[in-house]
């Protein structure tokens, strides 16, 4: 996480609390290992080398990380020759510090009333806190990032305060993911206003002046399915209530489980293992920067739906230990290329863009990874439709399985393919087998097609469009006026262009209700459908300018013509520094190994 000072953190909660107190701890450890790394590297590789793909705006970030971690070494160096403690808390002060604003009194805020100790702790560790202040307007630098931010008090008095970082911590709504998912959940006791207890009786919650029966926490009478959280009302909204739900409701869990025979705990077990626990099988280098992962993960492979995908990481204990750091993979996402549900195998591929996914070419066989899902939601496959598929490089991997998905629904599918150089393409033939046309487009030279029914254009994908649009033929072709829709997955740049291009100057080309579908790759985290807010994706309807925020990681196919794409460029951007720093620092501690694998 790459964040700056001053930092802002809107609310009044104690989620507010704890992130400007984590925000003011973090703050110093980042820059300190920013330096140590760089300094390291430069040392070994060379100032030029290490910087030559940094930005502008990154150069001067990295200037900024830069010039605070060497104060805090030498405040370091000075509180030890003088014996006493490094007074680190003035320094961030004086780079503007963590301020928690809220728009009310500091008496009326949720933190107060549910945890004043911590309210007082926060301000002993340097937090700032403000009261009675409205953020109205956000003002952006040259980059398009924050600047300063604007407020309004209860008088209507204007205040502005500076800014490089905003965390915002004003609240939530209801998790009910599960409910929305699931007709077996919703049909049963809708938004489960009726509990049940170990006998089976029922209770209102709606009606009731003060919920207290803990066992109540069934939604049917079979007691088959428990409630706890947002998902139960009494505890709904904070996590410390849904802490309390758990607590409250686990002996009736193990007081339920009494009641069954022990004796095949064992086979349950044995089962329940086989289904949950995930194994790298196979490692497959594909291409020079492209990776193949096959994944024994029975369960997330049976519930597996064209479009869908699985968060991917490695255990810290098989983690590779050099140089003092243990190269973990952060959470990565990967879609499912190919799923046998009968072997409980699936395979996804891998770009080679940073550190955590470089590190995926050092998993081995048999090793156990953290693989959760599938998540997200799965793609839309019409019947008998003719369907126009956009794939940017690794980005075709997510179309093997929505095109082969569309042609069991006796749909027509016209696939454009496009690469930057012939050394990008991977598995033809999964292309080939997921379309009834096949158009390639490489930037490099043309590609020579396999198939009669297939075509090739040396250029780009845009340019592949118009040259196909002016060139289609009678026979095997699909032309352009007869797509129903389209579905595409690439670079966020090149499904701007493309999105642009479609809606604008070759708007002749295609139906006018064509439907234009984006698979949206916004940073994710959670990955656990609207929870992190890592996914937020910005939307403008086209007619009424309406904006609004969707999640990206629990419905990444959208509407092309929706979506802000600058929005999507920027949110990219705000960890780049950072990324491309880890990546050399894992190239430099991979290159320590005994035998060094240059994959």
């Amino acid at each position: 996480l790459q964040i700056r000072m001053p930092i802002i953190v809107i609310g009044g909660g104690l989620t507010a609390i704890d992130a400007a107190t984590e925000a003011l701890a973090y703050y110093p450890v980042q820059v300190e290992k920013f330096l140590f790394r760089y300094e390291t590297l430069v040392k070994t590789y060379g100032k030029s080398y290490i910087e030559k793909n940094w930005t502008e705006e990154e150069k001067n970030i990295a200037n900024e990380f830069l010039n605070h971690a060497i104060q805090i070494r030498n405040e370091r160096i000075l509180s030890n020759t003088e014996n006493r403690h490094p007074q680190i808390m003035e320094l961030l002060k004086s780079w503007g510090g963590v301020t928690i604003v809220y728009r009310n009194n500091l008496i009326d805020s949720p933190s107060y009333r549910l945890n004043s100790e911590e309210i007082k702790n926060a301000l002993a560790e340097g937090v700032y806190f403000i009261e009675c202040l409205q953020p109205y307007e956000i003002t952006l630098d040259n980059y398009n990032h924050i600047s300063n931010i604007k407020f309004t008090s209860k008088d209507n008095n204007k205040k502005t305060l500076p800014a490089r970082t905003i965390i915002l911590a004003t609240g939530t709504k209801p998790n009910l993911t599960s409910i929305q998912e699931s007709q077996q959940l919703s049909s049963l006791n809708k938004d489960f206003t009726h509990t049940f207890d170990l006998e089976g009786n029922s209770r209102d919650i709606i009606s009731s002046s003060k919920f207290t029966k803990k066992d109540s926490i069934f939604i049917s009478t079979d007691r088959k399915i428990s409630i706890f959280g947002d998902l139960h009302l009494p505890y709904r909204g904070s996590v410390v209530k849904a802490m309390a739900s758990a607590k409250n409701g686990y002996p009736t869990i193990t007081q339920l489980l009494k009641e069954y025979s022990q004796k095949k705990d064992d086979c349950f077990l044995k089962t329940v293992n086989h289904l949950l626990k995930a194994y790298i099988l196979d490692v497959e280098y594909l291409t020079k920067n492209i990776t193949k992962l096959t994944i024994l993960a029975p369960l997330a492979a049976a519930n597996f739906k064209p479009g869908q995908f699985y968060r991917l990481q490695n255990f810290e204990y098989n983690s590779l230990n050099i140089e003092n750091t243990k190269l973990s993979i952060e959470s990565l996402a990967l879609t499912g290329v190919s799923v046998d549900k009968d072997k409980g195998t699936i395979s996804t591929i891998v770009l080679n863009a940073g550190g955590s996914s470089h590190l995926c070419n050092y998993l081995k066989k048999n090793e156990p990874i953290i693989f959760m899902g599938p998540t997200g939601t799965p793609t839309e496959i019409p019947s008998n439709k003719n369907v126009m598929l956009i794939g940017g490089g690794v980005g075709n991997a997510v179309l093997f399985s929505i095109g082969q998905a569309l042609l069991s629904h006796n749909c027509k599918v016209l696939y454009f393919a496009g690469y930057k150089k012939t050394e990008d393409i991977f598995e033809p033939s999964s292309i080939e087998k997921s379309s009834s046309n096949v158009i390639w487009c490489c930037n490099e030279k043309r590609i020579e097609p396999r198939r009669t029914q297939d075509q090739s254009y040396h250029g780009n994908i845009i340019e592949a469009i118009e040259q196909y649009q002016n060139h289609t033929s009678q026979g095997t072709n699909i032309p352009l006026h007869s797509i129903d829709r389209i579905i595409m997955i690439g670079s966020s740049h090149m499904m701007d262009a493309v999105s642009y291009a479609i809606f604008n100057q070759y708007r002749h080309f295609f139906k006018q209700d064509i439907k234009v579908i984006a698979s949206i790759n916004s940073p994710m985290q959670c990955m656990m459908k609207e929870i992190c807010a890592q996914c937020l994706q910005k939307h403008i309807n086209p007619i009424t300018k309406e904006e609004y925020f969707i999640y990206s990681c629990k419905n990444q196919d959208q509407p092309a013509d929706y979506v802000d794409f600058k929005f999507l460029h920027d949110r990219l951007k705000q960890n780049t520094l950072h990324e491309k720093c880890t990546a050399q620092w894992v190239n430099y501690c991979l290159a320590k190994l005994p035998i060094h694998d240059t994959k």
